[in-house]
């Protein structure tokens, strides 16, 4: 009898294979004795042998390891063409306690399929055979053992070259802000120079102009005294009827127009220098609200950027999930459909469906340390049945109830 093979945890992530084969040989009335092999493949495999004996009635196979301290015994069902576990028998105090099975398999999963027994000897090479389907799977859990660990230490080092750009980046724009702060401040500082050299120069030309106007005061006055002294030899000089202070006051009209004139023109040029000073302060302040607008565009852009990049990161890494969960989930078999007309199919795990297709890729052994591989191509997996579901054809080089298939690897259909 050969359990079927049922998958396992191992290496935290992957499943790989557990086989249990039980070998009866009958004695003298309904006993028997045989042995019980256990194979667990993951990235290395461990391979045991256990001697038992037992006995058997109508509806019922009980056995019990010798070997084994304090080893119950174990109450299998027959349930057609397999032997279902009931429980088993332990002492408690002298008395037999049944303790029942809580679904109807064995603690490590196993569900035994019967095949008739035809009087030979043993047969030792099922052990190799037991052997060499382990060293398969152990030389598959290895590599994909050193896939994990490279494609783990290799999503390490995206992640400090993306943690390192996005250092440098925000290094190399706070560095450019700085400049650019340091050149507004020296920009205002020449401007305040200017303004200020501008400022000094109109207070020395008004205290030069103030300096003109008391000097023409003080000669005018000096002017009028003079007058006054000779006036009375003037009017005799003069014609009668000629005014005395004529010339005087011509001197003073003109001497007004000029200091009226360089006032203007004083005044002219302080509001000169105000409105190119207020021109150069608006110049300014509308550079630097450019380079802000600037700035806060390439941030949104940044922004817009990285976040499609990490849906894409998040998107890849879903499909890299659910095309794991499909490896480990999905069961292959083979089935007769008719005279010469063998198929394979299998299931398709529950859950959210990622993919609609999926391509995959698998290992098929048959007795005799036979290996063969095989791709099913736009994968739907709807079981078993002949009619109506998506089943293969597959040349078997053994019968198909003999065959045994792991999936290897699930991908993309392209």
């Amino acid at each position: 009898m050969e359990s079927e093979n049922q998958p396992f945890g191992c290496n935290a992530e992957y499943k790989f294979l557990r086989v249990s084969y039980l070998e009866l040989r009958p004695l003298a009335g309904n006993e028997f004795e045989g042995r019980r092999i256990d194979v667990t493949s993951c990235a290395d495999n461990n391979y045991t042998e256990s001697p038992l004996r037992g006995r058997f009635d109508k509806n019922h196979v009980y056995l019990f390891y010798p070997a084994a301290q304090n080893s119950p015994l174990v109450q299998y069902s027959f349930a057609g063409h397999s032997l279902r576990f009931d429980g088993v028998y332990r002492m408690r105090s002298g008395v037999a306690e049944f303790t029942p099975s809580s679904d109807g398999k064995t603690v490590d999963g196993t569900r035994f399929k019967l095949s008739l027994y035809v009087p030979a000897a043993p047969r030792p090479e099922r052990s190799s055979e037991l052997k060499a389907i382990a060293q398969d799977y152990s030389t598959i859990a290895s590599a994909r053992v050193a896939e994990r660990d490279a494609r783990r230490a290799e999503e390490r080092r995206e992640e400090q070259r993306q943690a390192a750009a996005v250092f440098n980046a925000f290094v190399g724009t706070f560095a450019s802000e700085m400049a650019k702060t340091n050149a507004d401040i020296e920009r205002g500082n020449a401007n305040l120079a200017r303004a200020s050299a501008a400022l000094n120069e109109e207070r020395q030309r008004q205290a030069r102009l103030d300096r003109l106007e008391e000097e023409t005061r003080k000669r005018i006055a000096s002017q009028g005294i003079a007058g006054q002294s000779t006036g009375s030899a003037a009017r005799q000089a003069r014609p009668s009827g000629q005014p005395s202070a004529t010339l005087a006051q011509a001197n003073t009209s003109a001497q007004q127009r000029n200091t009226a004139a360089e006032q203007a023109a004083a005044q002219k040029q302080r509001d000169d220098a105000a409105r190119e000073s207020k021109r150069k302060t608006e110049a300014a302040a509308r550079e630097r609200e450019e380079e802000r607008r600037r700035q806060v565009a390439e941030a949104e852009e940044q922004r817009r950027r990285q976040k499609a990049e990490a849906d894409q990161r998040a998107r890849e890494q879903e499909v890299a999930n659910y095309l794991e969960r499909m490896r480990a989930g999905i069961r292959l078999a083979a089935k007769s459909c008719g005279k010469d007309d063998i198929r394979i199919n299998g299931n398709r795990p529950g859950g959210k469906k990622v993919l609609e297709l999926v391509d995959v890729h698998y290992v098929g052994h048959c007795p005799g340390q036979v290996r063969f591989t095989g791709e099913l191509r736009n994968y739907i997996g709807d079981g078993l049945s002949c009619v109506g579901s998506d089943m293969r054809s597959i040349d078997l080089p053994c019968k198909p109830e003999e065959a045994r298939f792991v999936v290897e690897r699930v991908t993309r259909t392209n």
